[in-house]
């Protein structure tokens, strides 16, 4: 995130903190300002490591090919959209976001 929007959250944040704002409008905000990290090799290692799963069981964690994970975890590609997204949501929230 940018600098100008790392002050914005802060701000919003007070506002909600200090009753200014409701949960569901800091909750929007949240979703539309805060940026999606850009997962690079070793980050998606690191992620699939901490989960204990074999590639197989993290790309059906992720509703992707195994192929995915493996072009992922060796740099050939990298994550985008969505699997950005849930990525994010694993790292933030662990693998119980998941078992819905």
């Amino acid at each position: 995130m940018s600098l100008g929007a790392d002050e914005m959250f802060e701000t919003m944040k007070g506002l909600y903190e200090a009753g200014a704002i409701t949960k569901t409008q800091m909750n929007e905000f949240a979703a539309l300002y805060r940026q999606v990290p850009r997962y690079d090799a070793a980050m998606v290692k690191e992620l699939r490591a901490k989960t204990s799963f074999s590639q197989a069981a993290f790309a059906r964690l992720l509703n992707v090919s195994p192929s995915s994970v493996r072009q992922w975890e060796s740099g050939a590609k990298k994550p985008d959209g969505a699997s950005r997204k849930l990525l994010q949501l694993l790292e933030v929230h662990g693998v119980a976001a998941f078992l819905v």
